[in-house]
């Protein structure tokens, strides 16, 4: 065994974004990291890993516990943590990829700290080979789309987010996917305007009947036509691998959506 090849089979990784954690396994070095957090649920062999506490308040001392080499954050959401740990001499590498192309950048990094540059570029090129088959077979319609992850407030994904490209790629198009804007809080009554053709909601507890019984919502298109649909939120808001699986699930949603504005 070489020298840089132990010298990586001893570090000591602690993810403290899912997504994170899911590239760590994707990439077969999943032996380096000692701990994630409550949120590490994918992979299943994820949930075995030692646990630091939650993505907005993790514990500082039990992660110090462990001598890490490398923490993972994800901005701007712990930026404070990061700012933390720092000051502490802990070495923190931030992620925040805010399109698929950032999907990319992030597995190239995690690559690059981990000691697994050619499993990082052998994960990206099929990626992005599934990705490309996918763009082709985009369908020719774009019904509009309300994608709600939350609905107090009625937060929304704008341009500037992984979920925008997610959307135009399975065949729909972004209601808001004007707003030059990673997310936000949308006004009611400018969904009503906008009156998509599709609502998605991903968020734990979502509800399509409690949409369709939102004041003035009867008139928007996607309630009139039932085209109201519920999915797992840990796949679409996770900047990680699994988009490929979002695509697949928004597309055929999408279809589902452009048949039933046919009959």
């Amino acid at each position: 065994m070489s020298i840089l090849l132990v010298l990586f089979a001893s570090l000591k990784v602690v993810s403290l974004v899912p997504s994170v954690t899911e590239i760590i396994y994707l990439l077969h070095v999943d032996s380096l990291l000692v701990a994630n957090t409550i949120y590490g649920d994918y992979p299943p062999q994820a949930k075995k890993k030692p646990k630091v506490g939650d993505l907005l308040h993790p514990k500082i001392e039990k992660i110090l516990e462990y001598h890490p080499d490398y923490v993972f954050v994800t901005l701007p959401m712990q930026r404070f943590i990061m700012d933390r740990l720092k000051k502490l001499g802990l070495k923190v590498i931030a992620v925040s990829p805010e399109s698929i192309d950032g999907i990319f950048e992030t597995i190239k990094e995690v690559g690059r700290y981990t000691g697994a540059r050619n499993r990082a570029k052998f994960v990206i090129d099929s990626l992005k080979n599934i990705l490309d088959s996918l763009i082709v077979t985009r369908p020719s319609e774009s019904p509009g789309l309300f994608f709600e992850l939350s609905s107090r407030p009625l937060y929304t994904p704008g341009k500037k987010s992984f979920i925008n490209d997610i959307i135009n790629i399975a065949g729909a198009k972004n209601i808001f996917g004007d707003v030059n804007m990673s997310y936000f809080v949308a006004k009611q009554e400018d969904v009503i305007k906008k009156n998509p053709d599709l609502i998605v909601l991903s968020y734990p507890g979502a509800n399509p009947e409690q949409v369709e019984e939102r004041i003035g919502w009867a008139k928007i298109r996607a309630v009139r036509n039932r085209c109201i649909f519920k999915v797992r939120s840990d796949l679409f808001t996770r900047p990680g691998p699994r988009f490929i699986d979002a695509i697949r699930v928004l597309r055929k949603i999408v279809l589902e959506c452009i048949f039933s504005r046919r009959q």
